[in-house]
Parts: structure tokens; sequence; C-alpha cells
């Protein structure tokens, strides 16, 4: 047999085996596939996740870069702000140093004396101009006496200048005001003379005033700025030592009026208080503990307190104790009252009206309980009361109510229980005056059995 010959289950199971090669090898092939494909969806997700990313990456910086610049803007804002505010501050901190300062007024001031002087210089220049030797009054004007005028002003001035300085060094100031006064009066009588003979009383008076308000006013701006100096306070410390010192007037005010209160009313006590004062050294003793003082020596009592005084007290501790008493008897008349009602029946809705006499005893002698209690309290109900009887005192005796009486008084033997007139009038729904009576009617039963 040939070598190459073989048997059908030699190709069968040849071809078994190549069939399984080929199905591995085409499984392979989808498994490679299937890899290739997941490689690929795999560097999909990849590539997706780092654009994502990349996208998320890039909108976290866009956000981040906003919120910088937000906060950039709020913090430009800010120092806006502040850089405004502070400015609006430094303003009306400068505004306050003017106003505190004086500036408007001084400056005011000095437009004026410019305008005084502008206005009385020429007409004191018309006068000295227009002056003339006797005899050559056709001759043109005294050119010679023109700077008089200026001469005058500066000699004023430099007595209001002296008086500002005078005043800074606290030298004498009267000097320098005669200066001022001696030569503006002057200029200002010039002026009033010589404007009025041309022009009239008005512009005369008015002229010579201005000749005397320059200086004036001048000498009123350096003596407020003096003051001002040696007051360094603002305008709230100044309101409020304003406010302080008024507190402090009335204040003093009232003392003085308490004090004048006390002098009228204790004259003795008051003799008394500056003699201590005096005697003792100036400010040792308080003028408080000085009147307590005297007020002791003089009425011998605590402050406040006097014989009138504890007599008052004394009088008040007895009508008091007269009312105390009152009060303490009618209160024992009532409780009397009291038994006496819930013995009588005084007290009840139905007892009967106001009678001459109280009811007695039947002939016969008593025919139940209610005799004994009578007789209990010494023949009390024997007397008048000024009452009708009550109607549980004359309400015959049901059996029926003595029958549950009775039973009841069985039932609570050998307890703690007690057969009591309240629980005989609760178990009969009955008035106090007649559970007495059938109380009192079981107990007579049961001390003759």
């Amino acid at each position: 047999m040939s070598s190459s010959y073989r048997s059908w289950e030699e190709r069968h199971a040849d071809a078994k085996t190549q069939e399984a090669a080929a199905e591995r090898a085409s499984a392979d092939a989808v498994l490679t596939k299937a890899k290739a494909e997941a490689f690929a969806a795999n560097s999909a997700i990849n590539a997706g996740r780092a654009e994502a990313e990349a996208q998320t990456a890039n909108l976290a910086e866009e956000i981040k870069q906003t919120r910088l610049r937000a906060r950039l803007a709020e913090v430009q804002r800010e120092q806006d702000d502040a850089a405004t505010d502070a400015a609006e501050r430094r303003k009306a901190k400068r505004a306050e140093a003017r106003a505190e300062g004086g500036f408007v007024f001084k400056r005011m001031t000095l437009v004026a004396v410019i305008v005084l002087l502008a206005v009385s210089l020429p007409a004191q220049l018309s006068y000295f101009l227009g002056l003339h030797k006797a005899g050559q009054e056709s001759a043109g004007p005294a050119w010679l006496l023109a700077p008089a005028p200026l001469g005058l002003e500066l000699l004023a001035w430099v007595g209001v200048c002296g008086t500002s300085w005078a005043r800074r060094k606290g030298l004498p100031l009267a000097p320098f005001w005669g200066l001022t006064a001696g030569l503006a009066g002057f200029a200002g009588w010039i002026n009033f003379t010589h404007t009025s003979a041309d022009f009239g009383l008005v512009a005369g008076t008015t002229l010579g005033a201005f000749s005397l308000l320059a200086p004036l006013l001048w000498e009123l701006r350096e003596w407020m700025d003096s003051r001002a100096a040696v007051d360094s306070r603002d305008r709230a410390q100044r309101a409020a030592d304003k406010a302080k010192a008024k507190k402090a007037e009335a204040e003093a005010k009232l003392d003085r009026e308490h004090e004048a209160k006390r002098r009228t009313a204790q004259p003795a006590v008051w003799a008394e208080f500056e003699q201590i004062l005096t005697a003792a050294p100036r400010g040792s003793v308080g003028r408080e503990a000085a009147w307590a003082d005297a007020w002791s020596r003089v009425h011998r009592a605590p402050l406040g307190y006097t014989e009138s005084t504890y007599r008052s007290i004394v009088d008040a501790d007895a009508k008091l104790a007269d009312v105390l008493a009152l009060v303490t008897e009618r209160s024992v008349y009532r409780d009397l009252d009291r038994e006496l009602m819930e013995i009588l029946g005084g007290d009840d809705t139905d007892g009967g009206t106001p009678a001459a006499t109280a009811p007695s005893a039947p002939s016969g002698g008593p025919s139940n309980g209610a005799s004994k209690s009578l007789g209990a309290l010494g023949g009390i109900g024997k007397k008048a009361t000024g009452r009708s009887p009550h109607k549980g005192a004359v309400e015959p005796l049901a059996e029926d109510d003595l029958s549950k009486a009775r039973t009841f008084a069985k039932a609570i033997e050998g307890t703690s229980a007690e057969f009591s007139t309240p629980a005989v009038a609760k178990l009969l729904g009955k008035n106090k005056v007649y559970a007495q009576r059938v109380r009192d009617a079981i107990l007579a039963e049961r001390n003759d059995q």
C-alpha cells in the first residue's frame, strides 16, 4: 500500500483540523477587527475627552478671566469711590477750615476796607488840594498838600497795626487805640465838613463815617482773629461745651433754689450749717455732709426726721392698732354669727323671713335632736334672734331619710369615715339644719339600744 494513502478517518480528521484552523483564523480575524474597532472607538473617546477637557479648561479660564475682570472693575470702582470720598472729605475739611478760620469774613473785611479807603481818600484829597494862602484863592490846586490824605490814613493804620501787635504780645492797647481814633476821627471830620459844604449833610455824614469805619472794621477783624486763636475748639466741641455749660448752669440754679428752700424751712439748721462750714477749713467738708451734721445737732434724728415726724408716726401706729383691733373683733363676731346661722338656718336660701321672736321648743319636751343642739349652746336658740324658724328646723323628718341615714351609719362602722352633719347633708341632699336633726335622731336611736 502506498505511503501516501490515507484512510477515510485520517482524511476526515485532517478536514476537521483544517476546518478548525479556518474557524480559528476567522475568529482571530474577527477578534482583530473587534480590537481595531475598540481601539478606534477608544481613540475617538479619548480624543473627545481631550477636546471636552480642553473646552472645559478654556471655559474655566474664560470664567476665571471674567471674574478677574469683574473683581478688577469692582476694585477700581472702590478705589474711585474712595478717591471721591477722600476728595469730598478734603473739600469738606477745607471748607470747614475756611469757615472756622473766618476766611470769608476776613476777605470781605479786606474788600470793605479797600472800598472805604477808596471812597474817603478822594474827599480828603479834594479838601487839601483846595487849600490856598490868603489872597491866592484863584491859584491852582495846592499840589504840595496832595500827600497829606495818604499820610493821614497811613498814620491811622499804623495805630491799627500797632494794636494788633500789642494784642499778640500782651502789651497795653490804649495808646494805639488813641492814635487810631484821633487820626481816623480827624480824617472823618475833614470829610464831614468838606463834603457837607459841597454836597449836603447826608453825603458829609456818609464820607465821615467811612473814614472811621475802615480802621474799626479792621480792628474788629483782628480782635476776632485773636479770640479764635485762643479758642482752638471745633464747632462740635464748642456746641458740646455750650450744652455742658448750660446744663451746669441749670443744676447750679436748682442748687440755689434748693438751698433757699432749706434756709426758709429750717432756719435753725441753716445757722448751724453755716457755722460748720465757717469753722471747717475751706473745702474739707462737703455741703451735704455739713447739712446732715447740722440736722443731727439740731433735731438729734436722722436727716429728714424731726420730733413732729416721730409724733405723727406714733399717732399713726396707735390709730392703726385701734383699727386692727376693731377688725379682729368684728371678724370674731362674724364667725360666731356664721355658726349661729348654720345652726338656725339663716344662711340657706330656703330660710324663713324675719320675725319678732325665735321658735321655742314644744311643751311636751324635745321631740328630736335639734333641742339637744340648742341646749348644748347654753340656750342661745331660746333667745330672740329676730328671725323666723328655718324650714329645715321645723320640717318633719321623712322615714326614707332616716332609713338612708341608718344604712349609712351602719356601713361606715369600723372605718375612718365620720357620721357627721355634712356627710348626712350630702347623702340626703338636704340643708345642714335638717341633716343635723336626722343625724341626732339616728345617734339617739343607737344610744337607746
